[in-house]
């Protein structure tokens, strides 16, 4: 269901002993933000606020489109003013196809199964399952239900991974399961004078702990945590917002004990401050 407006709301977990669920890392929200006409004379569908995978933007997930009459799914390729086919709606299971929404290099892959009545969201949706294999694991899959689109991807490979599931979407204005990103909101729609990030309160915290900043105007904006090494331990805004004053509850429920650094990021503005976890 392409359209723009259409949102969705992503939750990040690491895979542990024999590919099991282990903790939520972190929450995504993807929104379809554009509909435009490319070089070569076809109109797609601009998707924003994708996570990163393999270190960058997956460039394939950027620019969509659906042929109506064949049921595929395309993707701009920016390189060569073309397109290339990333999956189709209509596949026959045991198909193979090339797995280009997760990598371009080598790609390979095929559909796996088909569920005509798998319960989301309070109703019954077919369910498509595909999975692609070397240069990627071969534990690596990723799901399309009707009416809904991407819900899900999973890769683990030696017992260890990581998987999204979709939490929540909102499409054509209805909205579908839990769509909160975080426990962020909107305090104020003053416009303050610049941009600033506080001090978070309380601090030391035990587990929880609220972060204020400010946006002088309409941005992009990122707020995560890192651990003392530097690793993301947790994605609190991954969305456009706009100009305002916010506070973002952060929970570190899931955390040791120790010093954290969250961080604010915009395209006008980046500021990293220091917070103690005292457990």
């Amino acid at each position: 269901p392409l359209k723009v407006g259409n949102s969705y709301v992503y939750n990040k977990y690491d895979l542990w002993f024999n590919c099991n669920t282990n903790q939520l890392l972190s929450k995504y929200k993807i929104i379809i933000t554009d509909y435009i006409q490319k070089q070569n004379g076809k109109w797609y569908y601009k998707f924003d606020g994708w996570w990163e995978l393999f270190g960058q933007e997956p460039p394939s997930w950027t620019y969509q489109r659906i042929d109506s009459s064949s049921m595929n799914v395309y993707a701009y390729d920016s390189v060569t003013n073309g397109e290339f086919l990333l999956d189709s709606l209509s596949g026959d299971v045991n198909t193979y196809f090339n797995c280009q929404r997760l990598n371009s290099i080598r790609p390979f892959g095929w559909y796996e199964r088909i569920d005509s009545n798998i319960n989301i969201f309070n109703s019954l949706r077919a369910k498509r399952q595909l999975q692609c294999s070397f240069p990627i694991s071969s534990g690596t899959y990723y799901y399309l239900v009707e009416g809904i689109g991407f819900t899900g991807y999973s890769s683990c490979e030696l017992g260890t991974g990581e998987e999204y599931i979709l939490r929540g979407c909102v499409i054509d204005g209805i909205v579908y399961g839990d769509t909160l990103l975080t426990s962020d909101k909107q305090i104020s729609n003053t416009v303050p004078s610049v941009f600033s990030l506080s001090q978070n309160y309380p601090n030391p915290f035990n587990p929880n702990t609220v972060i204020s900043y400010q946006l002088s105007k309409f941005n992009f904006v990122t707020l995560k945590v890192y651990d003392i090494l530097g690793n993301e331990v947790a994605t609190l805004v991954n969305q456009k917002q706009s100009a305002g004053s916010y506070n973002a509850e952060f929970d570190g429920s899931n955390l040791s004990s120790g010093i954290y650094f969250y961080k604010l990021n915009t395209k006008d503005f980046s500021q990293t401050m220091r917070m103690v976890l005292l457990k």
